[in-house]
């Protein structure tokens, strides 16, 4: 099984991890399309197994942090906040506490972010699409569409 794993660096590095009764036989080290690598992309240093902490992009962390995580915050991929609290271990089967992890983009969990911080990035999106949308149908030489609020749609069409 192909894993991606976050070396000390920064530098992700996908890891194929060859296992006989939990102990780890061969490990075999790609990135970008180049098999069997034996030093790190990003800072050029030797690669092998223990570097493999784990292959999640979130660091393990309490029990009580991470209910807090999963109650009060949103992935910072999807801006979802469903959650799910999962034991951590290393690549050696060692507990190292738990992660929170969208359950949406899972392994690629990279991080949380607040409800305020979610509500202000639609904000700007929706923003950003708007101005768009006019300048996409002026280049094109046609109307822009009329944008109403819900309450303006509902009177136009009588309700």
């Amino acid at each position: 099984m192909i894993q991606v794993y976050r070396h000390y660096c920064g530098q992700l590095v996908q890891v194929e991890v060859f296992q006989s009764h939990d102990e780890v036989i061969a490990a075999f080290f790609h990135y970008d399309n180049q098999d069997d690598i034996s030093k790190c992309p990003g800072c050029d240093e030797d690669l092998d197994i223990d570097f493999c902490g784990s292959p999640w992009l979130v660091e393990p962390m309490t029990d009580e942090a991470a209910r807090y995580t999963a109650t009060n915050k949103f992935c910072s991929n999807c801006w979802g906040s469903d959650f799910e609290i999962i034991p951590a271990k290393d690549i050696h089967g060692e507990f190292l506490g738990v992660r929170v992890v969208c359950k949406t983009c899972k392994e690629e969990t990279l991080g949380y972010v607040s409800e305020q911080f979610v509500r202000n990035q639609k904000a700007d999106d929706y923003i950003h699409w708007r101005t768009d949308i006019a300048s996409i149908s002026q280049a094109l030489g046609v109307e822009p569409p009329v944008f109403r609020t819900e309450k303006q749609s509902l009177s136009e069409l009588g309700f």
